[in-house]
């Protein structure tokens, strides 16, 4: 009889060994005017303003995921967030959806899973994932051109970079954030943005290639990439990525005046 009733008494006991784990759920577009993703309640997690599921028998997960959507020329970005319980009900589904990590799982989706096993362990902040795994970074997109009439007039972008310009925009960037001169006849043409997995910015390091310009929009450009949030601000009052364009446009100059 005594040990029916510790059998009865260690099944309890296994029964109730539950984690208390998040559950939310949300998408939020990346605002090119503010240049982040704005931080909510689902994004950032505590016990006051998200639901929380108590009876967890499996594990908590946290998963995040980054869309890319072409409209045209405008190219936008999602924020997924998911958090929940992965019930041991389905115990076939926990290592489809632990194991992965950060996965770029096609072209224009890029998904991030963690999993844990304590009372609301489901609580990492998604500005904290994106920047620890590498998901993305924030560039500068804009274009400042002299060109007449094409309606791209805007100072701040340009040479003279002014980051506190009312007309500039921002990217989320899976990828490298680039600046990209050009001169026609003295008209000076400057575009910032981003440039998806580093595409094209070897070009300028390629030592198999004479013409080392990049082309955009039919425009050739001297193109410089860089890795880092806001890295292609490009100020011309020391910038080195700027003072080595100048320098590559001054030795074009002395070379067609000798």
């Amino acid at each position: 009889m005594d040990l029916l009733v510790f059998f009865i008494f260690a099944g309890c006991v296994t029964m109730s060994s539950a984690v208390t784990c998040y559950t939310c759920q949300e998408d939020v577009p990346f605002d090119q005017e503010k240049g982040v993703f704005d931080v909510t309640d689902c994004s950032a997690p505590s016990q006051n303003n998200v639901d929380t599921d108590t009876e967890c028998t499996g594990t908590c997960l946290t998963m995040i995921s980054l869309r890319t959507s072409t409209y045209g020329v405008t190219r936008g970005v999602t924020r997924g967030v998911t958090r929940s319980c992965l019930d041991e009900e389905s115990p076939s589904l926990i290592p489809s959806q632990c194991d992965t990590g950060c996965t770029n799982l096609f072209v224009g989706r890029l998904d991030c899973r963690q999993c844990c096993d304590s009372d609301f362990c489901n609580n990492a902040a998604v500005d904290d994932v994106i920047k620890e795994n590498r998901m993305g970074q924030t560039c500068y997109e804009c274009r400042h051109s002299e060109i007449p009439y094409i309606g791209n007039f805007n100072p701040s972008c340009g040479l003279a970079f002014d980051p506190e310009g009312t007309d500039l925009r921002y990217s989320f960037c899976q990828g490298l954030c680039y600046i990209a001169v050009t001169f026609i006849e003295g008209v000076e043409d400057v575009r910032r943005g981003c440039q998806t997995f580093g595409i094209g910015c070897d070009r300028a390091n390629h030592p198999y290639r004479e013409d080392k310009s990049v082309s955009i929009a039919s425009l050739d450009y001297d193109m410089k990439c860089c890795l880092g949030s806001l890295c292609n601000r490009g100020r011309s009052d020391g910038s080195a990525m700027i003072m080595s364009i100048l320098a590559f446009f001054l030795g074009q100059f002395l070379a067609l005046a000798l």
